[in-house]
């Protein structure tokens, strides 16, 4: 038969109380002895008789764990109370954040013109100056960003005026120097050729075209040579009486040539000389000379061929002065 539940209360009898207490007390501190060795935690234990007696327990020293038991207590004393005071402070910033968002939604409501009925006159009249203001602060801005738009445009302007002016000088430059050239080309070949006539050349290499008056609308007068020379590159050079209609350069192999002398439209005469290319470094050169001007009189036209280096053609034999003559087509 097991034991019967004791009642928990106060004993009345004190030998009773004092032996129930003896037996509790050792089994008190044997189940402390257990707790600190088998979880090794650190146990004290302090036990006060009714007479006064002092019992008591530890694993570690007593005073030292009761120090830490002071200061963990003082810890979590301090913790709650900076926790609560914390709390506290957000709450009251959070309201107060939240009490501007609405005063600023609310501002911005009635500068777009809505929420207006719950305002009255004073209300209604601040909104309209602080319109005003900002008006007037948009409009600044925008004459200032006009006024620097105008001035950037203005130095651009005379940036480009400065380059324009420096590029009509530069291309007066090149045209002066050009016809300073040609003037000293033309010189220099005319002295050439008539060095070359002096020393009895045959001048099978000046080609004359002879052109009367006009008596339609258009005449054509075509020769045609094919000569074969050592030079891949050719001058085309080409005179109407005292006017120098210009020099041509020819490369052996380029696509077949059309080169235009004198492209005056309004004097109504001009002159082409196709060039082509046979299988033996042979040249061919057809030479059309044309006049839609009645009642003109173009005089003579003179083609020269040389070579690169600028030595003409003849019949005397040299390598790089090769004959060839002129048949009409």
């Amino acid at each position: 038969m097991g034991r019967g539940k004791i009642e928990i209360k106060r004993i009345e009898n004190s030998t009773n109380r004092q032996v129930t207490f003896c037996k509790r007390r050792n089994g008190l501190l044997k189940k402390a002895y257990e707790l600190a060795v088998l979880c090794d935690a650190e146990v004290a234990l302090i036990v006060f008789s009714t007479r006064g007696r002092l019992y008591e327990y530890g694993n570690n020293n007593i005073r030292a764990t009761i120090e830490r038991y002071k200061k963990a207590s003082s810890d979590n004393a301090n913790t709650h109370s900076v926790q609560e005071i914390n709390a506290a402070y957000y709450q009251q910033e959070s309201a107060k954040l939240r009490q501007q968002i609405q005063t600023i939604q609310n501002s911005n409501r009635n500068l777009m013109g809505d929420s207006l009925s719950a305002l009255n006159v004073k209300e209604l009249k601040q909104v309209e100056n602080r319109l005003e203001k900002a008006i007037s602060r948009i409009r600044s801005k925008k004459h200032e960003l006009l006024l620097a738009e105008i001035e950037n445009l203005h130095k651009r302007e005379i940036k480009l005026d400065n380059e324009s002016i420096y590029l009509r000088t530069k291309i007066a430059e090149v045209e002066r120097f050009q016809q300073h050239h040609h003037q000293m080309v033309s010189g220099t070949e005319m002295t050439a050729i008539e060095a070359l006539a002096s020393r009895n050349y045959f001048a099978h290499n000046i080609m004359t075209i002879g052109l009367s008056e006009a008596g339609c609308p258009k005449q054509v007068l075509a020769f045609q040579n094919g000569f074969a020379t050592s030079h891949d590159i050719l001058q085309v050079h080409c005179k109407s009486g005292d006017d120098d209609l210009g020099v041509h350069f020819v490369k052996y192999g380029d696509p077949v040539y059309s080169i235009r002398f004198g492209d005056n439209v309004f004097i109504g005469t001009y002159w082409n000389c196709f060039i082509r290319h046979g299988p033996n470094m042979e040249y061919f050169l057809k030479f059309d000379a044309y006049t839609s001007a009645p009642f003109r009189k173009c005089g003579q036209v003179h083609l020269w061929i040389a070579n690169e280096d600028g030595i003409y053609f003849s019949e005397d034999g040299k390598p790089e002065e090769k004959r060839f003559d002129w048949t009409k087509v």
